[in-house]
C-alpha cells in the first residue's frame, strides 16, 4: 500500500533540502530559524530574544553570514524588514546578510532599498522551492516511494492530454483562497457563459479574512464590492458585474472540498491528472496579480508544467519572463501572451479574458492546430522539470 506523506512531513522534508546545498556552498553560513519560511514577520522580536545575541554577534563581527529565508513566500516588506531589523538596528554588515528566497524579483527591490539608504546589497540565493516539491510529489504518487527515497535521477515519462482526439472540457481553473484577480477572473468566465466549458474549483466563502473588504456576514458582495474598486476600467467592470451571480453556482468542486487549509504540499496528484489531461488549456491564478508586486511563481504554475498543459498566467507582469529565466518556454506565437507585459491591471485582466474567450472558441480545425504547436513546448519543458538536479543560483 503506498504512503503519503502528510502535508508536515513534506514542507520539513523541503526545507531541510535547502541549509544542506547552502552549506555546503557557504562554509561559514549560519540560520537564525532552520526550516521556516516566516521567521520575516518576527525578525525585530527575534533579534531581541537573549537566546539569538550569539548568533547575531558573529554575523556583526563578520565570523559567519546569517541566512534568513523567506522561501514560501515574495514580499517587498521582507527586503524592508531585513535592513531595519538587521542592517540598520542591529549593525550587521550587508555582508553578512544573505536572504534566501524563490522569487528573482528580489534582486532589483534589494538593490533600490540599497540605493534609497545609501546602504550596500545585501546577499540574494535563488533557492527555488516549488520546481522540487512538484516533482517529487508527482514521482511519490507514480512510485509510492517514500519521499526521502526519491532519487534526483527518476524520470516518468507520460502523455499530455494535448495527444488525446477529444477531451471532456476546454480549460482548468483551480482557486483555493479567494483573492481579488480569482475572483474578478470566475465572473468573466460566467459572463462569458464559459464556466461549464472548464473544470474549475472555487469555494463558497473566503479562505480567511485576508481580503481587505472581506465581511463574515456579506462575504460576496463585499468581496465584489473590492473587486470592482481595484479594476476601475469601466469595460471591464460591465463583465464583472454581469458575471456577479456566479456565486449561486458555489462552491465549485473538483478533486476536494478542503478549501480552508494550505495544500501547498498536498500529495494527492491522481484526480488532478485526471482534469490537466481532460482539458487543453489551464489558467493560473497565481498568489499575486497587482504590477509592482513579486513575480512569484508557485506550485500553481509548475503543475500546469508537470500535467504539460499549455497555461494563461493570471498574474504579475513580466512572470512569463520570470519563466523564461529559469529555462522554461511559453506559448507565444500561439497563445496571445501581450498580456504578460501589459502594466495597467484592468487592461492586463481584459487582454486575459479575451484570450481565455478565443481558446475555448477555438473551431475543429483551429484546436487540432493549436494542440500541434503546443505539444513539443509542454514536453520540452516537462522534461526540463524532471532532469533539473539544481535550484539553487546566486543573484547577489
Amino acid at each position: 500500500m503506498k504512503k503519503r506523506l502528510k502535508k508536515a512531513e513534506v514542507s520539513y522534508l523541503i526545507y531541510t533540502g535547502i541549509p544542506k546545498v547552502l552549506k555546503q556552498k557557504y562554509s561559514n553560513l549560519e540560520f537564525l530559524e532552520d526550516c521556516n519560511g516566516i521567521v520575516i514577520y518576527r525578525l525585530k522580536r527575534m533579534c531581541k530574544n537573549p537566546e539569538n545575541q550569539e548568533i547575531l554577534n558573529r554575523a556583526r563581527s563578520g565570523e559567519i553570514i546569517l541566512g534568513i529565508y523567506t522561501s514560501d513566500e515574495a514580499c517587498r516588506k521582507f527586503v524592508d524588514n531585513i535592513y531595519r531589523d538587521l542592517v540598520i538596528d542591529q549593525d550587521i554588515p550587508e555582508s553578512q546578510i544573505m536572504m534566501i528566497g524563490s522569487c528573482i524579483s528580489y534582486k532589483d527591490y534589494i538593490f533600490s532599498v540599497a540605493e534609497k539608504l545609501n546602504r550596500k546589497p545585501i546577499r540574494l540565493e535563488f533557492y527555488d522551492i516549488f520546481e522540487p516539491m512538484t516533482k517529487k510529489l508527482w514521482l511519490q504518487h507514480i512510485t509510492g516511494l517514500e519521499l526521502e527515497k526519491i532519487k534526483d535521477d527518476l524520470y516518468y515519462p507520460f502523455k499530455s492530454g494535448l495527444n488525446k482526439e477529444k477531451n471532456n472540457k476546454k480549460f482548468i481553473f483551480q482557486n483555493s483562497r479567494w483573492r481579488k484577480h480569482r475572483v474578478s477572473v470566475l465572473c468573466m468566465l460566467h459572463a462569458m457563459g464559459l464556466t461549464e466549458h472548464g473544470y474549475i474549483s472555487f469555494s463558497e466563502a473566503p479562505k480567511n479574512a485576508i481580503e481587505k473588504y472581506y465581511n463574515q456576514e456579506n462575504s460576496w458582495e463585499s468581496t465584489f464590492k473590492g473587486v470592482c474598486d481595484f479594476f476601475q476600467d469601466g469595460e471591464l467592470q460591465t463583465i464583472l458585474r454581469s458575471g456577479f451571480d456566479v456565486k449561486k453556482e458555489l462552491p465549485l468542486i473538483l478533486d476536494t472540498t478542503n478549501f480552508h487549509e494550505n495544500l501547498t504540499f498536498d500529495s494527492s496528484y491522481r484526480a488532478q491528472l485526471y482534469y490537466f489531461t481532460n482539458s487543453y488549456f489551464s489558467i493560473v491564478t497565481e498568489t499575486h496579480y497587482d504590477t509592482g508586486k513579486m513575480n512569484f511563481l508557485t506550485e500553481k504554475t509548475f503543475k500546469s508544467i508537470l500535467f504539460k498543459s499549455p497555461f494563461l498566467l493570471v498574474t504579475t507582469p513580466g512572470s512569463l519572463e520570470t519563466l523564461k529565466q529559469l529555462g522554461y518556454k511559453t506559448f507565444d506565437g500561439i497563445i496571445d501572451e501581450s498580456y504578460d507585459k501589459e502594466l495597467d491591471d484592468s487592461k492586463r485582466m481584459l487582454l486575459l479574458g479575451k484570450e481565455i474567450e478565443r481558446l475555448c472558441n477555438l473551431n475543429e480545425t483551429e484546436l487540432q492546430e493549436f494542440k500541434k504547436k503546443c505539444l513539443p513546448i509542454v514536453d520540452y519543458n516537462y522534461d526540463l522539470l524532471m532532469n533539473k538536479h539544481s535550484y539553487n543560483f546566486t543573484l547577489i
